[in-house]
C-alpha cells in the first residue's frame, strides 16, 4: 500500500517505521524535507513536500493536532476523496461532536477513520519483533470500506485492530487517551503501555 505521512513528528515517525517494517511504500510530507531527509532516508522511506505525499499516498496518515486541520484542509485540497486515517486528540471537551465527527466535517469528501490517538509515540517507534503482546489499536468512522482498508494497515503494523463503530463513538477514543496519559505520567507507569481487549472466557 502507498501511505503518505503528513509531518514528521513523533507520532508520525512510529507510524512510518512500522509501516515501512510491514512493507508498505511510505512518503513523508514535510515543511522542511531537506531537513527531514537523513532520517526518513534511514528509515527506508521518501520525503518531500506536504502536497507531494498527499498526491502520492492511497492513504494518508494525518497525525497533527485538531486545529491544524482546518488549515490543512484548505491547503491540501488533494485530501479530497483519500481515506485518512487521523491521529487527533480533544484534550479540552466540551463540544458536543466527537474530534472524528469535526474532522469529517472539515474534510467531507474524504473518508475518515480515527486511529492511534491512543497508542504513545514510544510503543508506535517500537519495533514490532520485540513487542510482548500485540495490543490493541480501536479505530472509528462511517465509512465501512475505508476502516476494512485501514484495519488490514493497522493489522499489519502488529496491532490487533477493534472497531469502536462510526465517528460519533470517536468521542470514547478522545476520553481513553486522557486515561492512558494519566496511567503513563501521572500515575508514572511510563510511556510502554498500551490496552489489550481480551475476551475472558
Amino acid at each position: 500500500m502507498r501511505i503518505g505521512i503528513i509531518g514528521t513528528g513523533k507520532i508520525a515517525s512510529g507510524v512510518g517505521q512500522r509501516l515501512v517494517k510491514a512493507g508498505h511504500e511510505v512518503f513523508f510530507g514535510s515543511r522542511d524535507p531537506e531537513k527531514a531527509q537523513s532520517a526518513v532516508n534511514q528509515m527506508g522511506a521518501q520525503v518531500g513536500s506536504q502536497e507531494d505525499a498527499v498526491s502520492f499516498g492511497d492513504i494518508i496518515v494525518l497525525p497533527v493536532p485538531l486545529d491544524s486541520v482546518a488549515e490543512l484542509s484548505k491547503t491540501l485540497p488533494g485530501l479530497r476523496g483519500k481515506i485518512i486515517i487521523e491521529t487527533a486528540n480533544d484534550w479540552t471537551g466540551g463540544s458536543s461532536q466527537s474530534s472524528t465527527e469535526r474532522i469529517q466535517a472539515l474534510l467531507p469528501d474524504s473518508k475518515v477513520v480515527k486511529a492511534f490517538n491512543h497508542i504513545f509515540a514510544q510503543v508506535l517507534a517500537n519495533d514490532p519483533a520485540n513487542d510482548l503482546e500485540r495490543s490493541t489499536a480501536f479505530i472509528a468512522g462511517d465509512d465501512a470500506d475505508a476502516k476494512k482498508t485501514a484495519a488490514s494497515v493497522i493489522e499489519s503494523m502488529g496491532f490487533d485492530v477493534v472497531d469502536v463503530g462510526g465517528a460519533k463513538n470517536a468521542v470514547h477514543l478522545d476520553n481513553l487517551v486522557k486515561f492512558v496519559v494519566e496511567m503513563g505520567y501521572g500515575q508514572g507507569i511510563g510511556t510502554n503501555i498500551a490496552f489489550k481487549l481480551v475476551k475472558v472466557y
